[in-house]
């Protein structure tokens, strides 16, 4: 067998394999979900088969099915009504996967972690997460424990793809995240559009997160995801991925996913009413157009493409101003109500201050909380782990609740790791950020420009989006953003031969 035919075979396998295994552990959800509540037995046996198939998988499939489990992680915590084993599902699938790396002698085993990239500042940064756990304002060891995951799985991701993700697998790796994407636009779009009242169908959870807000003319999709309007954060994370693959990419098919990715997103945006995801959304597509390392063909047919789609859009589909436009049986698809509320949550993007205005006063509350613990008062203490120790948290009189909410990433960081912790982890990420901008204007790497433009770009633009949203540290985003990093890595250290 010849050397292309080997590298066509491995190309679609990483491709479709990891789809495949999805495939098969999706029908094997659905078929034991009836009794997911009522014998911990089969939580546990389908967690064993998905980190069974990891370890003895290649490497390079087992990270990406990692991702075809995120994709899917909020509708099972949903349908299981968040059963406690696949709340950590994420975190034993990436361990199975450092386990399997481990043990792969051929690679080097466990030694070759001792060569990551920046480990210095790793180093530093986990310090200072250990020293978190004699916090004397801390609630604990076992919540400073599982508090620990929320910043160390994110550099564990980055070690492993760092080491196992060559260069070659840029682009399956690209086409993959960019299928995921376009499946969760999709989703939302369809759901929107026929089956706004079926999600609550699947169980009474959607119900219970929806609420009376995001009801009726305020529907929101869910997607696979847990929140309404969620499908959003999928878009803005796969979209500027999309755009680089649509200019540089080498196949067709992984085009034609881009393609359809950048065309489906924009009615699936604005169906999801998230602004924050749309200004992120439009932000990081113009970031790989405006890249200085490509010809102006290629940025102005971008620039086109898009400009027509909206054309396109806002003049020929159902969401036509005024108008209520009807399936084959009579019913309206989009009624003038909802439309009205879609078209004022999109108009809102122009409001002065209107997304600033939204997230206030997280600084002011850093400062407020300086003065008693420039330090931190510990982990577990902000966001979704707060949520699983609020009895310990309320019977601190101190500092009570009043700090588990932020929405605010350095707010949130500030207040577990104080002004040194905050100030570690930002140094670690923007340096390796800022090295990849450096690294894209090396003559040596002219061929890998774009992808270095795009590995040190788009961190830096969720860094800024970080005023408004914490999610940076949860996945999916975490997962997105340090395997960025890690890939921009990988490129830079590939010198071409003369």
């Amino acid at each position: 067998m010849n050397q292309a035919l080997k590298i066509r075979i491995s190309t679609r396998g990483k491709f479709f394999l990891p789809l495949l295994l999805g495939a098969v552990s999706l029908c094997l959800f659905s078929l034991l979900y009836p009794l997911v509540n009522k014998n911990i037995s089969f939580p546990v046996a389908f967690i064993g088969l998905a980190c069974s198939s990891i370890c003895f998988l290649p490497i390079t499939y087992s990270i990406l099915f990692l991702y075809i489990y995120l994709f899917f992680d909020g509708a099972v915590k949903i349908l299981s009504d968040y059963h406690p084993a696949f709340h950590v599902m994420q975190d034993v699938l990436l361990i199975a996967i450092f386990v399997r790396s481990v043990f792969d002698g051929e690679n080097g085993g466990i030694r070759k972690y001792a060569n990551t990239p920046f480990i210095s500042l790793i180093f530093v940064f986990l310090v200072w997460i250990a020293i978190q756990y004699v916090n004397p304002f801390g609630i604990g060891i076992l919540p400073s424990v599982a508090g620990t995951k929320v910043y160390f799985s994110g550099i564990l991701l980055f070690a492993i793809t760092y080491q196992h993700l060559k260069r070659e697998d840029a682009e399956t790796v690209f086409a993959w995240l960019t299928a995921l994407g376009l499946a969760q636009a999709t989703l939302a779009v369809v759901e929107y559009l026929f089956f706004q009242g079926f999600v609550f169908t699947l169980h009474p959870r959607y119900a219970t997160i929806a609420g009376d807000r995001f009801v009726g003319d305020y529907f929101r999709p869910f997607g696979t995801t847990s929140a309404p309007g969620a499908p959003s954060m999928w878009i803005f994370l796969t979209a500027p991925v999309a755009a680089h693959l649509l200019i540089h990419g080498v196949r067709l098919f992984p085009r034609a996913l881009a393609l359809a990715h950048l065309l489906v997103s924009i009615p699936a945006l604005l169906f999801c009413q998230v602004r924050a995801a749309m200004i992120i959304t439009a932000v990081s597509v113009a970031i790989v157009i405006l890249c200085p390392h490509q010809n102006f063909v290629k940025r102005f047919s971008l620039t086109l493409l898009i400009s027509v789609a909206l054309y396109v859009i806002a003049a020929n589909t159902n969401i036509r101003m005024g108008e209520e436009t009807h399936t084959a049986s009579g019913a309206a698809i989009i009624a003038e109500s909802q439309f009205q509320v879609l078209e004022k949550r999109a108009l809102s993007l122009s409001e002065k201050g209107a997304v600033r205005e939204a997230r206030a006063g997280a600084f002011d509350s850093m400062l407020l909380l300086a003065e008693d613990a420039s330090f931190g008062i510990g982990l577990s203490r902000v966001g979704a782990a707060s949520a699983v120790w609020s009895d310990r948290i309320e019977k601190n009189a101190y500092f009570g609740k009043k700090w588990a909410f932020s929405d605010n990433l350095y707010r949130a960081m500030f207040t577990e790791l104080g002004i040194f912790g905050m100030l570690a982890w930002l140094v670690l990420v923007l340096t390796i950020a800022v090295r990849h901008l450096k690294s894209s204007f090396r003559p040596e790497l002219r061929e890998s420009s774009a992808l270095l433009w795009l590995c040190g770009t788009y961190p830096i633009l969720l860094l800024l989006a970080g005023m408004g949203s914490e999610g940076i540290l949860y996945n999916p985003t975490s997962s997105f953003f340090w395997l960025l990093l890690s890939m921009g890595i990988t490129e830079a250290n590939h010198v071409p031969a003369a």
